[in-house]
């Protein structure tokens, strides 16, 4: 009977009610939630346009007849479709490369995009990616 009075008088001494996140809390969460979008906002657009690129070489591979064009047929087919897919602003000629074997042509992506983040830091990106055309 000593014990449960007890604990009642510390029970009593307990807050009333529970209380929440205070406002320097949702300040954090909300600063921490701002960052993430930020960054997901300015790096989704060069995924998309990474993953555009890909799909067009990755398709130029599955084509019969690809590695027996010319390389300047096969930069040029290239080029058409990547504007066809709205990557206007891709320098090609210094981000792309053909090297030519004896059965297939080796179509290598390799680039580097940098996009400001805040002030003088920068997200980069840099992309590597090769696709081989055959005959």
């Amino acid at each position: 009977m000593v014990q449960s009075q007890q604990l009642k008088s510390n029970v009593k001494q307990l807050p009333y009610q529970q209380q929440g996140m205070g406002l320097t809390g949702w300040l954090f969460v909300i600063a921490i939630f701002g960052f993430a979008l930020t960054i997901s906002m300015k790096t989704l657009p060069l995924y998309l346009d990474h993953t555009t690129m890909l799909g067009v070489m990755t398709g130029m591979a599955e084509e019969k007849g690809m590695a027996s064009k010319s390389s300047a047929q096969i930069s040029k087919i290239l080029e058409q479709r990547f504007r066809v897919n709205n990557i206007l602003e891709f320098n090609y000629k210094e981000n792309v490369t053909l090297e030519r074997s004896d059965r297939s042509v080796t179509v290598t992506l390799r680039y580097e995009e940098r996009v400001p983040l805040i002030r003088n830091l920068d997200l980069i990106a840099s992309f590597n990616d090769s696709v081989e055309l055959k005959d």
